[in-house]
């Protein structure tokens, strides 16, 4: 992966401009993010964000970095970052309930679960197909939104994942993710009754 070449130096397309995936990394580059780029296949990797100082101590970020991938035919940009390891063998069953249940807490994001190889992900994305022109300051909006959601998300439900992983229930990890002292499962989508403090 490289860094973006000069806008002039990469193929144009149909409307004479730059490509999407062009575009989308120029956009990120310029709100302070490290990609660095595969031309051929249309991917590229956002470094996590620097450390930043909060209350006179520096947070250190622990999302890891994401993947950006860019489908100029059907113009969407998607971006995952993926859990550093696989989910050992006897945690998928528990690991996928607690993905199902995670995402019925989220609108624009969702975290994926393969069953078979026990990879996990967060994915969020956009598509511009049917959708009238826009300006490159919505574009980029767009894109930079779409990766914060997935970073923010992986950060989240982190200490969640990892505990189900180490061997805890769902409903306890979740519960506790919460606040919530008595998790009581409602229906088919595993949410919670708020129980009081």
């Amino acid at each position: 992966m490289t860094d973006i070449p000069p806008v002039n130096s990469v193929p144009a397309e149909e409307n004479d401009g730059p490509p999407l995936l062009a575009r989308v990394v120029a956009g990120l580059q310029n709100a302070g993010r490290v990609v660095e780029t595969d031309w051929e296949d249309g991917t590229f990797e956002i470094s996590p964000p620097e450390p930043e100082e909060v209350d006179g101590e520096m947070e250190v970020s622990t999302v890891e970095p994401t993947v950006g991938v860019v489908l100029t035919h059907a113009r969407r940009v998607v971006f995952y970052t993926v859990w550093p390891v696989t989910v050992p063998e006897d945690r998928i069953p528990a690991v996928g309930e607690l993905v199902h249940r995670i995402n019925t807490e989220l609108y624009t994001s969702a975290w994926e679960f393969n069953l078979d190889s026990g990879m996990l992900s967060v994915r969020s994305g956009f598509e511009f197909d049917g959708l009238p022109d826009i300006s490159r300051e919505v574009e980029d909006a767009l894109a930079y939104n779409a990766l914060l959601e997935v970073e923010a998300v992986f950060v989240e439900y982190s200490y969640v994942i990892s505990e189900a992983i180490a061997g805890r229930s769902a409903t306890d990890v979740l519960a506790e993710h919460h606040g919530w002292n008595q998790p009581s499962v409602v229906g088919n989508l595993g949410g919670f009754n708020y129980a009081g403090p």
